[in-house]
């Protein structure tokens, strides 16, 4: 259980933005610390924290290359409810796709992927939700979607997120 939220969140997005192996500012001690320090963050959340938390860890995506610290973040989310993960999805992708369309790519795929598996049913709910969401939103949601099924993270499937 989090019990300064704040704090909490402060740490888990400084950790979170991974130094990338270019910068030398800071030593590789000090970079393996904040790593082990944000996926240990990350790993103890239980999926009981609710959408404040969802949001958290969508804004602790900030880098592209995160030496798969950000697995950590897959791992968790699958721990919250659907209807929690999946509407802070839908909140975090106009950033990510704005500043990381990697990662807003990697996001959506692994939803998409669910088509003719057990996890099928959770695209019906991501789709009702950005359908419902503000224009906003759903413009920068569908827009990247179609440009990804063209020739990209979802160009084998095609059809699946936001069909409307």
């Amino acid at each position: 259980m989090i019990k300064d939220f704040e704090s909490w969140k402060a740490e888990l997005l400084f950790t979170g933005n991974i130094i990338q192996d270019g910068d030398k500012s800071v030593d590789f001690d000090e970079r393996h610390r904040r790593f082990m320090r944000f996926v240990e963050m990350v790993d103890a959340l239980t999926g009981n924290e609710g959408s404040l938390a969802v949001d958290a860890l969508f804004e602790s995506i900030q880098v592209n290359y995160s030496y798969g610290a950000y697995h950590s973040i897959d791992h968790a989310l699958a721990r919250f409810p659907e209807m929690e993960y999946l509407s802070g999805l839908a909140r975090a992708l106009p950033r990510l796709i704005e500043n990381l369309p990697d990662q807003a790519g990697e996001q959506l795929v692994s939803v998409a992927n669910g088509m003719d598996g057990k996890w099928e049913y959770q695209i019906s709910i991501f789709n009702r939700i950005v359908s419902e969401s503000t224009a906003d939103i759903k413009a920068a949601i569908i827009s990247f979607v179609r440009e990804q099924e063209r020739d990209g993270w979802l160009d084998h499937r095609v059809g699946v997120l936001c069909p409307f």
